[in-house]
């Protein structure tokens, strides 16, 4: 007796189970699609009421379809994700394997008004932004409307932010859009402690965009176009953009001159006039106070003859230190924090150094300092010690107080300050126990006779007191 097959709906019993085997075995197909994009086809062979079930674009193309015609031409379409749509369209299922696929499939959606797919795309694209794929989301961005672009740019900076080395090491990074690298240099806060890894990426970027030919500087800016303005050239030592720039290829001669002078004057008006005035590290820090206060400025390095800092044993705190960074409620903070503390103990490693013309160009004084644990400073006062009861003009100097970083000085809490006889800066600060920190007290080259002759750092109630 002959075996009888079981019955297809038995085995098959989802309905999605049941329309995808129609449709892998033809069973009742009643339309015939070409799907072409000029390289491959493919024909596929559906039923009319599942695609009018998809989506309106559908239904018009079909019931505009010639009386007696049931073959549709669908032309610059990647067969390989028109299969895709066809199985969501049976199955209301899909499996996508990359963030490229995701992105055209989306825009193929959109084309033919499938919501429900489109959602699925954006969804998956949102759920997959890694350090690997950002440069492909950010890409996409183009695609997407306000509300849309609104929610996955919160997800790509997240990972800028967070994974920014491994972001621009990707090998999505060089086939990323001019706007892509835009939208990274624009952001002021990144994992990174100088701006030589930008500086590095952009310049791999353009040689793989300028297909490895000899870069120029016409050439850099057409291709980097807004970019070049973003970069943030004036935060790096006069060192770092000698090795790095000054020879690359990335500005002329004279923007090379200028934009040296600028970052060893400390004076903005010597760069160029399109170059970013921003001296500022992107770092992701600036909004985790226990790592560092909250204004992150480079205003260049300066020379230093200090000693090597030794460690500090870290003590704990016997007050727990105040969140900084918040200026309206510095004296409030600063009040509180300073309720029965016992000030740490001050430590000089450098009290003091004669006033030098370094390079032709400063005149310098510098302190550098400890304290053994934590503490908040609420308020720093400047006061100029003269023998004379008049004193000298004080509107050329110029205080950066510094976390010391080994040879360079990265700014850690004050830029160029204007200093009367006499000033209070309210500006708060935290600052970390067995951490180094460098006062630089110094003078414009315009008064090359004019320096500081002595400079003492002290600590009291709260307050840090340098006396010149």
């Amino acid at each position: 007796m002959e075996k009888k097959e079981p019955d297809w709906r038995t085995k098959h019993v989802s309905l999605s189970d049941q329309l995808w085997y129609m449709y892998q075995n033809k069973i009742h197909t009643d339309i015939t699609i070409y799907a072409s994009n000029g390289y491959k086809s493919q024909t596929y062979y559906c039923h009319k009421m599942i695609l009018l079930r998809l989506s309106p674009v559908f239904e018009k193309l079909i019931n505009g379809l010639p009386q007696n015609t049931d073959i549709l031409n669908m032309s610059a379409l990647r067969p390989d994700l028109f299969s895709l749509l066809i199985k969501f369209a049976y199955t209301d299922q899909i499996k996508l394997k990359s963030i490229a696929d995701a992105a055209e499939l989306f825009n193929l959606s959109k084309l033919y008004d499938v919501q429900r797919l489109k959602t699925f795309c954006l969804r998956y694209v949102e759920d997959n932004v890694n350090s690997s794929s950002v440069w492909d989301v950010l890409n996409f961005l183009t695609e997407l409307n306000k509300k849309e672009k609104s929610n996955m740019i919160k997800k790509i900076d997240v990972v800028l932010v967070g994974q920014t080395g491994a972001c621009l090491e990707s090998d999505g990074f060089l086939e990323c859009k001019q706007s892509s690298l835009l939208h990274l240099l624009k952001m002021d806060c990144l994992t990174l402690d100088s701006e030589l890894p930008i500086l590095y990426a952009a310049l791999r970027w353009l040689q793989r965009w300028n297909f490895g030919a000899k870069l120029t500087p016409e050439k850099s800016k057409e291709l980097l176009g807004p970019c070049l303005a973003h970069i943030r050239f004036l935060s790096l030592s006069a060192q770092e953009f000698s090795d790095n720039v000054t020879s690359s290829g990335l500005l002329s001669d004279s923007e090379n001159l200028s934009t040296l002078i600028s970052i060893t004057t400390n004076d903005d008006t010597k760069a160029p006039e399109w170059m970013n005035k921003n001296r500022s590290i992107r770092t992701m820090s600036q909004q985790d106070p226990k790592e560092q206060p909250s204004t992150s400025l480079a205003d260049g390095a300066f020379p230093n003859k200090g000693p090597k800092s030794r460690v500090f044993k870290k003590q704990t705190p016997q007050a727990k230190p105040r969140p900084f960074g918040n200026q309206k409620f510095a004296k409030k903070s600063f009040s509180k924090s300073c309720e029965n503390l016992e000030v740490p103990q001050l430590t000089i490693k450098f009290r003091k150094f004669d006033s030098v013309k370094a390079e032709g160009k400063w005149n310098i004084s510098t302190a550098q300092f400890a304290f053994d644990r934590d503490i908040f400073i609420g308020a720093v006062l400047m006061s100029l010690v003269t023998e004379s009861a008049k004193g000298p003009a004080t509107d050329h100097l110029r205080v950066r107080i510094s976390e010391w970083k080994g040879p360079q000085l990265a700014v850690a809490d004050f830029s160029k300050i204007s200093l009367p006889s006499k000033s209070i800066l309210n500006m708060p600060v935290g600052l970390k126990g067995g951490t180094d920190y460098v006062a630089v007290i110094y003078t414009l080259p315009t008064f090359p006779l004019v320096g500081v002759k002595r400079m003492e750092i002290d600590c009291n109630d709260g307050s840090l007191k340098i006396c010149l």
